[in-house]
């Protein structure tokens, strides 16, 4: 056997033990991941709410004596966050605790009136431990009598400012032998909310006088003592029926005395007043483009008072004709200029501003010229308000709002009102109940026991464009149930 011949059959021999080689790895891979177990998916998860299975008291179970309420439940719930609110309100929030499956709810006899009905509220607190999900709206009511209350009291917030519907407000209820100005300083008996649309409602009343009140309360502890809460009340009680009677309450915010309990602070070494900032009602973004608001003066602002100025250093110009119809008065505030003119629409202007136009502690304020152009008619809208009511017993005042500023106001006589030349925009409309008839709102105050005025907003926002007549028709308003 020559070399060749040798070194072909050792490469057949080598390739053959490579080929065992490499089929048995292969074999134990093959086999190792078959060993693998894998772990098994669980199913799917369980959102389901927890359901009750049984409960030691039932819902308007009479007579109860009081002692521990178990609620048992078909899987572990969560015992944080868990909220159980008492009407009447106790003197003390009762003790809660959680056993997996079981809520416990401690009603000693010491908190509970004889002859009394209960609802105890725990809303949407009660979840499962492992995915969350609540059990929705839980409550149960029970008596300490022999038979459960049944009346109700229902009614509605407005805001007494603006008339819309006062949301989230604390509806109290106070029992008629009390001082009525327990609200400063007590709990009450009864607590509700009002809901989306300013009505609330009582259930489970018995038939007893209470005072009444709302509070938009700050720090939740529904007692009216903190500034910035909003206050709506009645001087008579309420009694509680099983009809739909609705009673109306018109919240405010009482005034405070600023010029009271000012602290006054020391300065200490020298300081150096701000210069001048001056800004305009002018848009100079696009002069070619109609910009300025005829129905409106040119106005000059700045961040502080002027003190020194000269009023012919400011001039405005028709193209390039100077206009003798402007006058140029410094406002009472001394801080805005303001330049009233005949504007002719659509018209090319110019205002220009020479040195020494203005003059402050630091230095004169330089030239300065802004090219603009006129709206013209076009440019503007109309509302037309059809109010159907009767205006013979006292003043009713119609308001037109635009975001938070107040447009114009009209005292109306017959019902029907104008408001030309507006500018785009979606607008609002509010009417006063100038009860009083002194042309302006007033406020409630509760110290004096005043109400303030009522007044109605157009539930509807008013969107206006160029060139459009909007008509609307005010008709009289039903109140809203949810």
């Amino acid at each position: 056997m020559n070399l060749q011949s040798l070194l072909m059959q050792n490469d057949a021999y080598l390739h053959g033990k490579f080929m065992k080689c490499f089929i048995s790895f292969l074999s134990l891979l093959i086999l190792a991941s078959c060993a693998n177990i894998v772990a098994p998916t669980g199913g799917p998860q369980d959102r389901a709410a927890p359901k009750i299975l049984e409960r030691t008291l039932a819902d308007s179970a009479l007579q109860f004596k009081g002692g521990v309420v178990k609620i048992n439940f078909d899987e572990n719930i969560d015992s944080k966050g868990i909220v159980v609110e008492t009407f009447p309100l106790l003197a003390t929030p009762p003790k809660i605790s959680v056993n997996k499956r079981t809520l416990s709810i401690a009603l000693p006899d010491s908190l509970l009136e004889a002859n009394t009905t209960y609802k105890i509220n725990l809303g949407n607190s009660i979840k499962d431990i492992y995915e969350g999900t609540p059990y929705a709206n839980l409550s149960f009511t029970f008596s300490t009598g022999t038979s459960l209350d049944s009346l109700l009291l229902q009614g509605t917030v407005t805001d007494a400012a603006t008339g819309k519907p006062d949301t989230g407000v604390h509806v109290l209820l106070y029992n008629k032998i009390n001082s009525d100005s327990d609200i400063t300083f007590k709990r009450p008996l009864y607590v509700t909310k009002t809901n989306d649309i300013g009505v609330f409602t009582f259930s489970n009343l018995p038939n007893k006088e209470f005072y009444i009140y709302a509070v938009k309360n700050i720090n939740n502890n529904y007692v009216y003592d903190a500034a910035g809460e909003r206050i709506a009340f009645l001087t008579s009680t309420v009694l509680p029926s099983g009809t739909n009677t609705v009673i109306p309450l018109l919240s405010f915010m009482q005034t405070v005395d600023t010029n009271k309990n000012i602290l006054k602070s020391k300065r200490f070494g020298a300081s150096v007043a701000p210069a001048n900032n001056i800004t305009t009602n002018i848009d100079t973004t696009a002069p070619s483009k109609r910009t300025l608001d005829i129905t409106q003066p040119i106005t000059i602002t700045s961040n502080k008072k002027i003190e020194n100025w000269d009023a012919s250093k400011i001039r405005l110009y028709q193209d390039s004709v100077l206009d003798a119809s402007t006058t140029i008065t410094l406002d009472t505030s001394k801080t805005k200029i303001n330049i009233i003119a005949d504007f002719t629409q659509d018209a090319n202007y110019y205002l220009q501003l020479l040195d020494g136009y203005i003059v402050d502690s630091i230095k004169n304020l330089g030239a300065k010229t802004f090219a603009f152009k006129t709206k013209k008619e076009s440019d503007y809208g109309t509302i037309k308000v059809m109010y159907n009511r009767d205006l013979k017993s006292y003043k009713h005042i119609l308001e037109l709002w635009l975001a938070d500023k107040l447009i114009a106001t009209r005292l109306m006589s017959n019902g029907a009102e104008n408001f030309t030349m507006l500018n785009p925009g979606t607008y609002t409309l509010r009417v006063i109940h100038d009860a009083n008839n002194n042309g302006v709102w007033d406020n409630g105050n509760y110290n004096n026991k005043l109400q303030p005025e009522k007044t109605e907003a157009y539930t509807q926002p008013i969107l206006l464009k160029a060139n459009m007549e909007n008509k609307i028709v005010w008709e009289e308003p039903g109140i809203r149930k949810k």
